[in-house]
């Protein structure tokens, strides 16, 4: 059976952005360092239908991180009234090696 959660992450390599890339430091303005995420879940809406949370989320990550040998990473949990999802976080390096393997 596919994996619906490693679909949507290498779909969204594929797209023209990939996945959300965040500055993290301007200490060196020539290079900033960066990292890329992306979150997966779900968020209240405006019919107040409730969150739904699927704690399956966290293991098919690790699953991908594995699978794809991400070694460095960070899965968040975001937990809270309005959001139930994970937050995949890589080093924008971590993320090019990865994105170049798959091209191979």
């Amino acid at each position: 059976m596919s994996n619906y959660i490693e679909n949507m992450l290498l779909l969204k390599v594929k797209d023209t952005y990939g996945w959300r890339r965040t500055i993290v430091s301007t200490d060196n303005l020539e290079k900033p360092v960066m990292n890329r995420s992306i979150r997966i879940g779900s968020a209240k809406n405006c019919n107040d239908d409730g969150i739904i949370k699927d704690y399956s989320i966290e293991n098919k990550l690790l699953d991908f991180v594995n699978k794809f040998n991400i070694q460095k990473y960070e899965i968040i949990n975001h937990n809270n009234k309005d959001e139930f999802s994970y937050e995949l976080k890589v080093d924008n390096e971590t993320y090019t090696s990865f994105t170049n393997n798959l091209q191979e």
